[in-house]
């Protein structure tokens, strides 16, 4: 098994960035998916960020493994929670009880984890509404 945290998030990405669905949701399709929010600063709203990324370990007695984390943060610009609530959504769609090909393991499961939340920020940039999910998804060692 290699160190799954990549090929996790390789997986994930994969998932997302290949549904016209979601695509249509965000303001640059694919590229309005990103590992670094301070590439949004170009892109405009909406658009998805990878806030968090990490694991642990979940190994047995015979089987190395690890469970992953992966939080998922939507901006909008819409004033209201409703764009931001629809696309994650369809990433609550496209991710949860799904199967994941996950290079280097053997994937296990990806469940939403109970964590979603939509909130409102007026900032002086204007009314910012930010969503965030997260999944857990567990691998094993080929």
């Amino acid at each position: 098994m290699s160190y799954s945290i990549l090929d996790v998030q390789k997986s994930v990405d994969d998932v997302l960035t290949s549904d016209s669905t979601l695509l249509n949701l965000l303001n640059n399709g694919v590229n309005s998916i990103l590992d670094n929010p301070i590439q949004a600063n170009e892109l405009g709203f909406p658009y998805i960020v990878y806030s968090s990324v990490n694991s642990q370990e979940w190994d047995t007695q015979t089987t190395n493994g690890a469970e992953c984390y992966v939080t998922l943060s939507v901006f909008s610009n819409s004033g209201d929670r409703l764009e931001a609530t629809n696309i994650l959504s369809r990433i609550y769609t496209l991710l949860h009880n799904q199967d994941l090909s996950v290079s280097n393991n053997n994937f296990v499961l990806c469940r939403w984890d109970g964590l979603s939340e939509v909130f409102i920020d007026d900032n002086k940039e204007g009314r910012i509404t930010q969503g965030v999910i997260r999944f857990m998804i567990i691998t094993q060692g080929v």
